[in-house]
């Protein structure tokens, strides 16, 4: 019988036997974990997928006018509220530049908006100080 510091022959084969098998089973572990992260990966992608689609829902019909530009200042969202407060559609707008395009009639709008209110509170202090000169007549 052949004899050294590692042990017999047959020693050495058991524990090379031994550690093929170890091998085996940290690589079956890896390939269990990389599955599971896999799977987690596209069930995470899949919940950002669902988030990002009611966020853009939200968005679109939101009751409050949103919309977005990017670092060009090209119009990249109008929702509903944008589009039916200006008459524009995403469509009429999408790509174009805001401020080019849209923003000096906008402003012009909410001008006369502004005006016509001032007009009528103009109006109405008018009426209270003709009231109040001929109360005092």
């Amino acid at each position: 019988m052949v004899e050294s510091a590692a042990g017999t022959s047959e020693e050495r084969e058991s524990l090379a036997i031994e550690l093929k098998m170890k091998i085996e089973e940290q690589a079956q572990r890896i390939r269990e974990l990389e599955s599971l992260l896999v799977k987690d990966s596209k069930e995470e992608l899949l919940r950002e997928m669902n988030h990002s689609r009611e966020l853009r829902n939200l968005i679109r019909t939101a009751n409050a006018p949103i919309f977005g530009t990017d670092t060009q200042g090209l119009v990249t969202k109008w929702n509903n509220k944008v589009a039916e407060l200006t008459g524009w559609s995403s469509e009429d707008v999408m790509g174009k530049s805001l401020v080019d395009n849209f923003i000096q009639v906008l402003f012009i709008k909410s001008t006369f908006g502004f005006f016509d209110a001032a007009i009528i509170a103009l109006a109405c202090s008018c009426r209270l100080l003709d009231k109040h000169l001929s109360l005092d007549s």
